[in-house]
């Protein structure tokens, strides 16, 4: 099975894989069953497994624009939920609906995506960190990642955290409705704010290539909102 990943910039989780886009996915959608989007209209993510081998070939899911903090108890209690196993699951019958709210915890590292923390009974591991969370109903309704930043591209076991936690802290800071709000609004104390991240994740760019991922946050931000092009300064 391919490593985990979580694309910061993207607001994705991904599988590393043999398919390079969705192109060479759909070609080979009749070897595949599971959840898929390929209209772009449904509200699913992408959980495809090989038809002969059963194992997850295909792997795509959102990661929501919303981060709330996620509580010491709550990564506990997840952690101690009823295992099921990948075989176990009806892979041509499951449905991996989005999820519109996303948990993190900078103490822990640990992600958590879903719309119901409380409806969590039942854990099914993915790879060693990644983990789809089921109701009691062993219906899907989120994913919990743990070792979280260790998963974003360019991270290497020798990395040095405390430059990148603080950026990534600082990021998510944005990552809520009151401040989208503001970004709507233009409001220019928040645009400092952001302005003051970019150079310092710039800084930070050459020996933490993970902070990649917050630029490009920072850059569609400062351009949606605020029609400022800092990628071309």
């Amino acid at each position: 099975m391919g490593e985990i990943y979580w694309d910061l910039g993207g607001f994705n989780i991904f599988m590393d894989s043999k398919y390079k886009d969705l192109y060479q996915v759909e070609d080979d959608f009749y070897n595949l069953i599971g959840s898929e989007n390929f209209s772009g209209l449904s509200a699913n993510d992408w959980f495809l497994v090989d038809k002969e081998t059963k194992e997850l070939s295909f792997l795509l899911l959102t990661v929501p624009s919303l981060f709330y903090p996620l509580l010491d108890e709550e990564v506990e209690r997840v952690g101690v939920l009823f295992p099921v196993f990948l075989e176990d699951l009806n892979a041509e019958g499951i449905v991996i609906p989005m999820q519109e709210k996303a948990f993190y915890s900078c103490e822990k590292d640990v992600l958590f995506v879903t719309n119901s923390r409380e409806g969590a009974s039942y854990l099914v591991e993915i790879s060693q960190d990644f983990y789809l969370v089921l109701d009691k109903y062993k219906k899907y309704i989120g994913y919990f990642l743990k070792n979280a930043s260790r998963h974003i591209p360019e991270s290497s076991p020798n990395m040095y955290q405390t430059g990148f936690m603080n950026a990534l802290r600082e990021i998510l800071l944005f990552c809520n409705d009151d401040a989208y709000g503001l970004m709507e609004d233009k409001d220019k104390e928040t645009l400092a704010s952001l302005k003051k991240l970019y150079t310092h994740c710039k800084e930070l760019e050459n020996n933490e290539p993970r902070v990649s991922g917050i630029l490009h946050f920072l850059e569609n931000a400062l351009y949606t909102f605020y029609d400022i092009d800092v990628a071309s300064c």
